[in-house]
């Protein structure tokens, strides 16, 4: 019994995120934000594919002390020397690849339903944006101030009024990393609802492109070609009733009769 309302639960909740009555931060849990300190904290944008012309973005943390998870130099752009990779960084290092490890917060409002964070290309720098495509918008979070030929990391500066947060779920600190922002400036446009709208009740359906109809004259698929004329069959001539009554003819009698006499 237990299984069936967890089961009936689990359909409801799936229908109503499918309906768009649900977001998915909202249909199971509210998270918070605490702050953290900005300098053990960075955004890098990493080269990848054919020719190393596209960036995907990593957001690395200093988690312990000991050993250093990266080092910055140059300016204009920032380069970043990834020594994570020289060495197990379990328990040192924390890696965020992908929307499931990192995503924007705006005005204590968690955006990770709605936008997607990813790095483009525009000019002589990288962008870091957060695109939402199903309302056709996008808001600018950060910039490398500069370009390479793809063959390494660079630094996003994040831009004025945006910071690194983690997400909080009753009071308890997970690995999900936030780019907050609290000011205005992020011009985050409020969501619109995702159900689609209905049309008035006297407004006429559109006509239909083409209409095809189908006879029982004929199982073949219709032909934009003319039709060829009906060939007329003409019955055969009914049958001469047999007399049931009658007798019998002998066939040598018959036969006898169709000869003719010559005297």
């Amino acid at each position: 019994m237990k299984f069936l309302h967890k089961l009936t639960a689990t359909l409801t909740t799936a229908i109503l995120l499918s309906c768009g009555m649900l977001t998915p931060a909202r249909a199971a849990y509210t998270f918070n934000k605490v702050e953290v300190d900005q300098r053990r904290f960075v955004a890098i944008a990493t080269p990848f594919g054919v020719g190393r012309r596209y960036y995907n973005l990593i957001i690395m943390e200093q988690q312990a002390n000991g050993r250093s998870c990266w080092r910055e130099y140059g300016d204009n752009p920032t380069f970043i020397e990834p020594t994570w990779e020289t060495f197990d960084f379990t328990g040192i290092c924390g890696r965020s690849t992908d929307s499931n490890g990192y995503s924007m917060r705006v005005n204590d409002n968690d955006m990770g339903a709605r936008f997607i964070l990813s790095v483009v290309r525009r000019g002589d720098e990288l962008v870091l944006m957060a695109n939402s495509i199903r309302e056709r918008t996008y808001v600018e979070i950060g910039r490398t101030r500069g370009m390479d030929n793809g063959e390494r990391y660079l630094k996003i500066h994040l831009d004025p009024g945006w910071r690194f947060t983690k997400r909080t779920y009753n009071g308890r600190l997970l690995g999900h990393v936030y780019l907050t922002s609290d000011s205005s400036t992020a011009n985050i446009p409020p969501a619109r609802d995702p159900r689609p709208s209905t049309p008035p009740a006297n407004t006429p359906l559109p006509p239909a492109d083409r209409e095809l109809i189908f006879t029982p004259e004929s199982n073949s698929r219709p032909s934009n070609s003319t039709p060829s004329p009906r060939t007329t069959v003409t019955p055969p001539p009914p049958r001469r009733p047999i007399n049931v009554n009658s007798r019998p003819t002998n066939p040598s009698t018959a036969l006898e009769r169709s000869i003719p006499t010559f005297e």
